[in-house]
């Protein structure tokens, strides 16, 4: 029996709602998708997933690593890697650089969430 409780919440935890969940995706200067709402997702992948869904205008691609899911497209935008550097997806939460990855990162009231595409030269 001990085992079975830890597990059950657990699970029950999983659907809680999370209100003022803060979503912005920028260049630094242009606002590309920026919203702000109520979600059961629990992390930022399944907000991802959840947005695409329910928003045309959202909408991104990636792909699976050993760290997680790794983004290369969002809104239509993607990764690319030029002559000296690349450009990418930066993910910020509560506007620090993030420490985990938006499969591990999880979900709370209030969280500003950031996706930036920035350059980086080699």
């Amino acid at each position: 029996m001990c085992l079975i409780l830890p597990c059950v919440f657990m699970f029950t935890g999983c659907n809680k709602e999370v209100d003022n969940v803060s979503l912005r995706v920028t260049n630094g200067e242009e606002v590309f998708f920026a919203n702000n709402i109520t979600t059961k997702a629990g992390s930022v992948y399944n907000l991802l997933v959840e947005l695409d869904e329910k928003y045309d205008e959202f909408y991104f691609e990636g792909n699976e690593s050993q760290y997680g899911f790794y983004i290369t497209s969002i809104c239509g935008i993607e990764e690319r890697t030029f002559d000296g550097g690349t450009q990418f997806w930066a993910f910020y939460v509560d506007g620090e650089y993030a420490s985990v990855g938006i499969s591990s990162q999880k979900l709370y009231s209030g969280i500003e969430i950031e996706f930036r595409y920035e350059t980086f030269e080699f």
